[in-house]
């Protein structure tokens, strides 16, 4: 089942892409991305030899690991040190995202075991076109998010008397802009615009994302230069979904200070109050 039914819709060519790319780019998954994987490896014996038994996948074990980046063709991952493989092993990887649960064949490409732990990597082999829109939807969500760098010229962003403002653009369709207060230099909002079709907007010290979404194509890139041109207010559970997403796998071109206040919206706080002044 893929990720996302209603947004990053990927047509058939789009999937079509998705073959045997040695040299596909890799994109980092970063430790709070709630990406979690799991690889069946067959069992060796006493010697450090395969059995005849663990020919087939089946008759392995499975080995939590952690993926640390992943590529239109494939992904790497860390698992124990008392992991064993050999290139050319096939196997199935299970991938877990927020409950979300999707499963690949593929082959280990290279397996490389250290003193504290093992690294993996998997070539995908997948025929199956849901298959391939899941995991292209997945390899998208990370390369938006680990991708942003700051703009050294924003450009004519509408800002308030009292403040300044960044700008980041990620490689993958996504633009985050912030605002700070010009004396103290904290964040005060942010806007993050994904796909040009979506927009979320966070105000420190309110409770609640606010979500926007385009109605017209000349209203697209309107929300940071001249204010909401869109419907606001529009609740939508996968824009959430893939804001929480990309927010959790932001890199540190992105300041710490802005991480952090971007990801306190990334749960419902329908109960929470504004701290008391006194």
């Amino acid at each position: 089942m893929a990720l996302f039914k209603h947004i990053m819709d990927l047509k058939r060519a789009a999937l079509a892409k998705l073959s045997d790319k040695r040299k596909a780019k890799r994109y980092a998954v970063g430790p709070m991305f709630p990406l979690k994987a799991t690889i069946i490896l067959p069992d060796l014996d006493q010697m450090g030899r395969r059995g005849k038994e663990a020919k087939q996948v089946e008759s392995g074990r499975d080995w939590s690991g952690v993926p640390v980046n992943i590529s239109e063709s494939g992904l790497s991952m860390q698992l124990p040190p008392a992991a064993v493989s050999t290139r050319g092993q096939s196997t199935v990887v299970a991938l877990a995202l927020d409950g979300h649960r999707i499963e690949f064949p593929c082959t280990v490409a290279h397996f490389r075991v250290h003193s504290a732990s093992a690294f993996c990597g998997l070539k995908l082999d997948m025929k199956d076109l849901n298959q391939r829109k899941s995991y292209l939807q997945l390899v998208k969500i990370v390369a938006m998010g680990s991708t942003f760098d700051a703009v050294k010229n924003p450009g004519n962003v509408k800002k308030g008397e009292g403040q300044t403002v960044e700008q980041y653009k990620s490689d993958h369709n996504a633009v985050l802009t912030v605002w700070r207060d010009r004396s103290t230099g904290k964040v005060d909002s942010f806007e993050l615009v994904m796909n040009d079709d979506h927009c979320v907007r966070g105000v420190v010290g309110r409770a609640n994302l606010e979500i926007f979404s385009s109605a017209k194509d000349s209203e697209k890139m309107a929300w940071s230069v001249s204010g909401f041109g869109a419907s606001a207010g529009v609740e939508n559970p996968e824009v959430r979904l893939l804001y929480r997403w990309v927010t959790f796998n932001l890199p540190k071109a992105i300041p710490a200070d802005v991480r952090d206040a971007m990801r306190l919206f990334t749960v419902s706080r329908a109960d929470w109050k504004a701290p008391s002044r006194k």
